[in-house]
């Protein structure tokens, strides 16, 4: 597969792509960490509550302190 292709396939309707084969995911992963992308990686298990997971964001994403901690916020923070 060119490379082109697997970031157009796997992309192709957002940065969010469900996959049912674990070993591919991995596989593709490993790509796009070799392509110079930046892959977050998190553990939703340890989220509890919707607070938990806008916490872990702001941490892993480096959000400034202004971060408004709801789903509009994000999507700003995140496009910009």
């Amino acid at each position: 597969m060119k490379e082109i292709d697997l970031d157009i396939k796997s992309l192709a309707y957002g940065p969010v792509t469900k996959y049912f084969n674990k070993d591919l995911w991995l596989a593709h992963l490993v790509w796009y960490e070799e392509q110079g992308y930046k892959v977050y990686k998190f553990d939703a298990s340890k989220w509890f509550i919707i607070d938990d997971f806008y916490s872990d964001i702001h941490d892993k994403f480096e959000f400034p302190g202004y971060f408004g901690r709801n789903w509009g916020a994000v999507d700003d923070l995140i496009t910009e």
